[in-house]
């Protein structure tokens, strides 16, 4: 019997200031810009699968299997904080999916 997990947590934030527009070729020179929305963004997810293997006759198989799949982008945008946007990802709305499947190997 065997019991494998895996677990990918994933955050990403971003908080523009100064946006500004290239006012001549070839130079560092800018010219500010307002924009119609905010482009600030902070996006959570968590994908995850659980797998319980049983070989319960020699060549045959059980396997139990649980995914999970959160995924929020709607609070906070522009605001990194790890330990609050790390329990947003696990708190997400998502899917929950648990699959089971059973294999014999016929012997002669």
């Amino acid at each position: 019997m065997t019991l494998e997990a895996y677990l990918q947590p994933f955050i990403a934030e971003g908080a523009y200031s100064g946006i500004g527009r290239l006012a001549q070729p070839k130079s560092f020179i800018f010219t500010p810009v307002t924009l119609d929305d905010n482009p600030d963004f902070n996006r959570k997810s968590v994908r995850g699968t659980i797998v319980l293997r049983w070989e319960y006759v020699r060549g045959s198989t059980l396997f139990a299997v649980w995914n999970l799949s959160t995924s929020d982008e709607l609070a906070r945008k522009g605001f990194f904080s790890p330990w609050h946007d790390l329990g947003g990802a696990f708190g997400a709305p998502g899917t929950n999916t648990f699959a089971l499947k059973l294999s014999y190997w016929f012997a002669p």
